[in-house]
């Protein structure tokens, strides 16, 4: 199992970090459960929001 943090959710939510495409290609080749929390969850939302925008976080 796979504990993943803020930063690995918002580089694969935001195409223009740095980190996007290692992150889209692990998580299209990784075959290990995957699991978070809900305070990172929270810290996720709260930061794309500023990084990508609303309506795109909640798409």
């Amino acid at each position: 199992m796979i504990l993943v943090d803020a930063g690995a959710w918002l580089a694969l939510a935001d195409k223009g970090d740095a980190y996007h495409a290692r992150c889209v290609a692990f998580f299209r080749s990784n075959r290990e459960p995957l699991m978070t929390t809900y305070p990172v969850l929270v810290e996720c939302v709260h930061l794309m929001f500023r990084r990508i925008g609303v309506t795109k976080t909640l798409a």
